[in-house]
């Protein structure tokens, strides 16, 4: 049996480049690899139309730590599974959140070091694990860091695997979490961004948790994050070592449902060329357009936030049939 994979923070790699392997990674790999967002999606063409067992997203809190001069033995992270499975009737899955070193298969599977953190009961979904990533994993990262101990040295990131069973495959989703130096000074760790509302036709929702629709007729959704949720922050920079790098996030929505299609997607505020910015000036807006089945049928929606960094946020809300 064929394993599905998914890659990323919320995104399989039909959607958005898959990671490289587990190891610890430079400042320039950092935003590149964690702007995935995490679905397995096999079998189907259009990743955003939910029809089988998937893993939408994956969450850590929190997603990144700084190392002081007298790391612990561990560290605690909560790590929760975003699960769809439209068609599995209520059942139970059984879920596991293990570490490895990672090799050409992108999974644990095979591994010869593999340590499972938690393991339990999952289901249609949220679903928590509470795990502690030890030390050694950290110093296995940095000792695979050629900038590790330098001045342009960022940070590593430890990559943990959620395996889910039950479905017809056994489907792995990666998600890392980054352990940096307080380099610069006045740095501070990344956290999970917040979605701060949906906008239907640019008008909020007027019940949260549910999308009104006419069959056929085509609406438009909005993620808006929450105020603050686009965090400023500072890197050591290459050149010249030593220096500072002041930057700010980029947010990027992977929008999911269980019927119609989308027009975009997955959509992002960052330009297409950072120096130039947006034609307007304005910051892009992260909104689709979504048209329904023609029949008045109940819709599930899955909206996935992710900063760029490893920080990841999601809604998750009902489409909700009316007439014209």
């Amino acid at each position: 049996m064929t394993p599905s994979i998914a890659h990323g923070d919320g995104s399989a790699r039909s959607r958005l480049d898959a990671p490289a392997p587990a190891r610890a990674w430079t400042r320039r790999r950092l935003p590149a690899l964690l702007a995935a967002l995490a679905a397995c999606s096999p079998g189907f063409d259009d990743p955003s139309l939910v029809q089988d067992l998937r893993v939408l997203g994956v969450r850590a809190e929190p997603p990144e730590y700084l190392l002081g001069d007298a790391p612990p033995a561990a560290w605690p992270v909560r790590i929760t599974a975003l699960i769809a499975d439209p068609h599995g009737e209520g059942r139970t899955l059984g879920c596991e959140v293990r570490s490895c070193t990672l090799g050409d298969s992108r999974t644990c599977e095979g591994a010869g070091d593999v340590t499972t953190l938690a393991a339990g009961p999952c289901a249609d979904g949220e679903t928590p694990f509470d795990v502690e990533v030890p030390r050694s994993l950290v110093e296995a990262a940095q000792a695979g860091d050629p900038t590790f101990g330098t001045p342009v040295h960022s940070g590593v990131a430890v990559w943990l695997e959620v395996v889910v069973r039950g479905g017809e495959r056994p489907l792995y989703a990666l998600k890392s979490v980054v352990f940096s130096p307080e380099n610069p000074p006045g740095r501070t760790a990344n956290q999970n961004p917040r979605v701060g509302e949906v906008r239907l036709n640019d008008m909020p929702q007027g019940t949260p948790g549910e999308v009104p629709y006419v069959p056929g007729v085509s609406v438009r959704i909005e993620v808006v994050p929450a105020e603050g949720a686009k965090e400023k922050y500072l890197l050591p920079s290459l050149m010249p070592p030593g220096g500072v790098e002041d930057l700010q996030e980029f947010m990027t929505v992977a929008f999911y449902a269980d019927a119609g299609s989308f027009e975009d997607a997955t959509r992002t505020d960052q330009p297409g060329n950072l120096f130039e910015g947006t034609p307007s000036g304005e910051e892009a807006r992260l909104l689709t357009r979504w048209t329904p089945p023609d029949a008045p049928v109940p819709v599930r929606f899955w909206f996935v936030l992710v900063d760029g960094r490893g920080g990841v946020d999601w809604v998750v809300a009902t489409g909700v049939p009316s007439g014209p």
